[in-house]
C-alpha cells in the first residue's frame, strides 16, 4: 500500500530541514524500466532511506521517473507529498493542463499533478494523509486508509476514499 501526503500551512514560512538532494537507487544514467527506480516513497523507506528529501520514483505504468518530495517522519514515514502550500508564493488559480501536469516549485509550494497522482494511486491500494497547520500553529490531520483516482479519460475522478480517521 502506498502513502501520499497533502501538507497545507497558511501564512507561515517554513524552510526545508534537508538540503536539496535528488536520490534514486541508480543515478549514473537515465533508466528505461520501472524496475530501476523505486515505485514510491514507502518503497524508498523500506530500502533504508530515512531522509525527508527529494527522490526519483517511477510508479507502475508511469512512462518515466519523476522527482517527488518524500516525508519520512509524519505518521510512520514513507509519504509522497502531492501538494504543499506554505506562504502563498505560488498561484493555485491555474488552468486544467497545469493541474493535470503539475505546477510550482517542488522545493516550495507545488501541486504534483493529476497525471502523476493517477500513476501513484490508480493501480493499487493507497493511503492519503492531510496535514494542516493554521496561522496560530494549530495542527490537525485527516487520514484515509483507502484512496484511488481514475485516469484522464475519466476526468481523474475520485474512485475511492474510505477509512477516515
Amino acid at each position: 500500500m502506498c502513502k501520499y501526503l497533502i501538507f497545507l500551512r497558511l501564512l507561515i514560512i517554513i524552510a526545508l530541514a534537508c538540503p536539496l538532494v535528488i536520490s534514486s537507487k541508480k543515478q549514473s544514467t537515465p533508466l528505461s524500466t520501472t524496475d530501476d527506480y523505486p515505485k514510491s516513497c514507502k518503497e524508498i523507506m523500506q530500502l533504508g532511506q530515512n531522509a525527508s528529501t527529494f527522490y526519483y520514483i517511477q510508479p507502475k505504468n508511469a512512462p518515466e521517473p519523476f522527482v517527488v518530495l518524500c516525508n519520512m517522519h509524519s505518521s510512520g514515514g514513507g509519504w509522497t507529498t502531492i501538494l504543499n502550500r506554505v506562504d502563498g508564493s505560488q498561484d493555485f488559480f491555474m488552468d486544467w493542463d497545469s493541474y493535470k501536469l503539475g505546477f510550482g516549485n517542488i522545493a516550495g509550494e507545488f501541486w504534483l499533478g493529476l497525471e502523476k497522482l493517477h500513476y501513484m494511486a490508480g493501480y493499487e491500494l493507497t493511503e492519503l494523509l492531510f496535514e494542516f497547520v493554521d496561522w496560530n500553529d494549530v495542527q490537525a490531520d485527516a487520514y484515509y486508509g483507502y484512496f484511488g483516482i481514475g485516469g484522464e479519460e475519466e476526468g481523474y475522478i475520485l474512485k475511492l476514499l474510505r477509512g477516515f480517521n
